[in-house]
């Protein structure tokens, strides 16, 4: 059996919110720039490379996706030893963090999931939660 509860833009978000903090760093990313940056954000702060890589992903992405580093260290007046550093933790990162967690065999790609709950929004444009039957 169904039921439904009345939800707002504000409880999804805080939900989203809160699975954005799940492991592994970057799930539930609403593109690869958010994916990394996630990831980013659970490394040390103070770190100069950290902060570093932070900003390019942050404010040069379109460069740094193209390759354009000349332009990033005219940009950001980072040193060519500092770009290289931080170019090599972005590269650390994982784009994918879900597929950590599952294998790309057969057997999972054609697996059904069924989910426990479906957000809508209702002809009023409020978001409907509905718990979805596991029977």
């Amino acid at each position: 059996m169904a039921t439904s509860a009345e939800v707002t833009l504000a409880d999804v978000k805080r939900v989203w919110d809160v699975i954005r903090q799940f492991d592994p760093a970057g799930i539930a990313a609403i593109d690869l720039r958010d994916c990394l940056l996630l990831q980013l954000k659970r490394r040390n702060a103070n770190d100069s490379v950290v902060k570093h890589a932070t900003e390019i992903l942050h404010h040069y992405f379109d460069l740094f996706s193209k390759k354009h580093y000349e332009k990033i260290l005219s940009a950001t007046g980072l040193s060519s030893d500092e770009l290289s550093a931080a170019i090599a933790l972005i590269r650390e990162l994982n784009p994918k963090p879900g597929s950590v967690a599952t294998p790309a065999s057969d057997d999972t790609r054609m697996r059904h999931i069924t989910p426990d709950f479906i957000v809508e929004p209702d002809e009023d444009g409020n978001l409907q939660l509905t718990a979805v039957s596991s029977v």
